[in-house]
């Protein structure tokens, strides 16, 4: 059975408009390539990333997240290479669920 992937990171409390979305899931499917490791818990995704991922989109995407998506926080340990992603709030889990889809694309 094919996968199907979405080009957009659907959330009613994100604030991307269609085009924002588009652009904010291409980021994230780039960085798909370098996820080694994605594991979703309890109001939590963690993702590791290889060596060869890159800086700046990583550094862009996190920054949009952060303007577009308040409610998520947001941890990433450079030496590590290890984003955390969390919520507060159980009701806005199908964020991460979004986000873990789209990194492990």
């Amino acid at each position: 059975m094919a996968r199907v992937v979405t080009t957009e990171l659907p959330l009613a409390a994100c604030r991307l408009d269609a085009e924002g979305a588009r652009q904010q899931a291409g980021r994230y499917r780039a960085l798909a390539a370098h996820a080694e490791v994605v594991s979703r818990g309890p109001g939590t995704l963690v993702a590791r990333f290889d060596s060869a991922v890159d800086k700046d989109l990583l550094a862009e995407t996190l920054a949009v997240e952060r303007d577009c998506c308040p409610f998520l926080e947001l941890d990433y340990d450079e030496a590590d290479r290890r984003l955390e992603i969390s919520v507060g709030d159980r009701d806005l889990e199908p964020a991460l669920d979004a986000l873990a889809t789209a990194l492990d694309a």
